[in-house]
């Protein structure tokens, strides 16, 4: 994930946070957080402003199944 833009929406920044530094990720230094908000995180992903996505249903599976997404942690 080092280097990656990963797109989060506005009320999961927090705990995105808290569950890559659990990983041993400095957040502020190993990764740049976006902000998309949850309807725009397949535009975004798709459109390639984002290389990740921290998401949720119905995203994470739209991500999975039409957009060339894997799961790296469930």
């Amino acid at each position: 994930m080092r280097g990656l833009r990963n797109g989060s929406a506005p009320g999961t920044v927090v705990r995105m946070r808290v569950l890559f530094e659990a990983a041993g990720v400095d957040v502020d230094d190993d990764i740049k957080v976006v902000v998309v908000s949850s309807s725009d995180q397949n535009r975004a992903f798709g459109e390639k402003e984002v290389d990740a996505l921290y998401s949720h249903t119905p995203f994470l599976e739209t991500a999975l199944l039409n957009q060339g997404g894997i799961l790296l942690v469930n």
